[in-house]
């Protein structure tokens, strides 16, 4: 059982992150804190993890982060609607978009994953795919 996890763990889509103001411990899930490259350790309520800490990251320094999710992809952002760490739907205009905030209502919003950059009009963000639902109002 151990050298499967391990196994899937070395085949898991990895980056490099800065850890904002605190120690992140091994195996920890991260979310961003204002930039697209600084994480802190506690996620707020509605959002997801972006990733997990490979090992202990030290305060104010780069470490090695999983990404919570099998696949990262480039995709479109057509209106420049995207936001870092939130999750995303595909929009009208058939790129993605930032999904409404949760607010526990009975609106359902079918969610492609989750953004790892902010976005600009017509760029291409790297979403990590996460397929899940949000309800909102």
């Amino acid at each position: 059982m151990a050298t499967r996890a391990t196994e899937k763990l070395q085949h898991a889509t990895s980056t490099t992150f800065t850890a904002y103001t605190a120690d992140i411990p091994e195996g920890t899930p991260v979310t961003f804190q204002g930039t697209s490259d600084l994480v802190v350790r506690a996620c707020t309520q509605g959002e997801m993890p972006i990733a997990f800490a490979e090992t202990l990251v030290k305060a104010n320094t780069q470490g090695t982060f999983h990404l919570a999710g099998p696949v990262k992809e480039m995709i479109v952002d057509p209106a420049g609607s995207s936001t870092h760490g939130k999750s995303q739907v595909v929009g009208a205009s058939g790129g993605v978009t930032d999904a409404p905030a949760p607010g526990g209502g009975t609106t359902a919003y079918a969610c492609l994953g989750f953004a790892i950059q902010t976005g600009v009009a017509s760029d291409h963000i790297g979403v990590v795919i996460h397929p899940h639902y949000i309800f909102s109002t």
